[in-house]
């Protein structure tokens, strides 16, 4: 067969023996079907048998999900597999589009389309660089950690932040307030402060040095809060593009692989079934 796919998913039941398949339950009975007394008694209608009762009892024997042993893919099941392969193609790529949608988000971090021992994928460490934006409510994290926590109790590290109606800081995004410990005594709207934070992630009022509270931040010892930038996101969109391109590409020769395999599948138990 001029197929490229046959001679990978395809060999003729007389050159079974010694294959990978040796040994095997479809080896054993290809070898049967093959010898010259079999193939002579399959017609035979005092033999009580004919090709389609050994066909159907070796069907029901060692069928996987509707797929014959003696068929190219040796009882694999075609249609799971593919499912799961564009399963995981488009996850792939959702991954990706994310990846690209988010390329000017402060302090995203791209999603690598990687899997860990658990299937999940695998989120970049590495942060972006910070960017200086002269607005004091806003602030990056330069070092490692989860990130300014929420009211919700979630952590972000796009710290872009502004004052609500009740002069809380909120997030730019949802309006999600910030988690800060405010000092006792210490007012709780600060929309008309001129406010400083530390390192540490320390409120005081420049005006008269006032603390004013702390911010609850997730942060490596080393790490510091830096006032008036934002951690850009670490996407190189070039890199992004071609990765989405070659999962495009992966996506139609998978089609293709599967479609020809399909074929194959069919041609090879007709040719079987012809043995009758």
């Amino acid at each position: 067969m001029s197929d490229p796919f046959s001679s990978q998913y395809y060999s003729p039941l007389d050159s079974l023996v010694g294959s990978p398949l040796s040994g095997s339950r479809t080896e054993r009975l290809a070898e049967g079907l093959s010898s010259a007394g079999q193939l002579g008694n399959l017609n035979d209608k005092a033999n009580g048998k004919n090709f389609q009762d050994i066909f159907s009892e070796t069907a029901k024997d060692n069928t996987f999900n509707g797929c014959h042993p003696l068929t190219p893919l040796n009882c694999m099941n075609i249609n799971g597999i593919q499912e799961m392969a564009n399963k995981s193609t488009k996850s792939d790529v959702q991954a990706l589009l994310d990846n690209i949608s988010n390329f000017d988000k402060p302090g995203f971090k791209r999603t690598l389309v990687l899997r860990d021992e658990n299937g999940n994928y695998i989120q970049e460490e590495v942060g972006g660089r910070l960017s200086k934006t002269n607005w004091n409510l806003d602030f990056a994290i330069d070092g490692a950690g989860k990130g300014f926590k929420l009211a919700n109790g979630e952590y972000t590290r796009d710290g872009r932040f502004k004052y609500n109606a009740e002069g809380k800081l909120v997030t730019v995004d949802g309006e999600i307030p910030l988690e800060i410990c405010y000092q006792e005594n210490a007012p709780a709207d600060w929309s008309l402060k001129d406010i400083k934070v530390d390192f540490d992630g320390n409120v005081t009022d420049q005006l008269n040095g006032q603390v004013l509270g702390q911010i609850e931040v997730d942060k490596e010892p080393r790490s510091r809060i830096a006032q008036s930038y934002l951690e850009t996101a670490n996407i190189n969109l070039p890199l992004e593009f071609m990765g989405l391109a070659q999962k495009l590409r992966l996506v139609d020769l998978s089609a293709q692989i599967f479609a020809s395999t399909n074929k194959l599948d069919s041609e090879a138990t007709n040719m079987v079934r012809a043995l009758n």
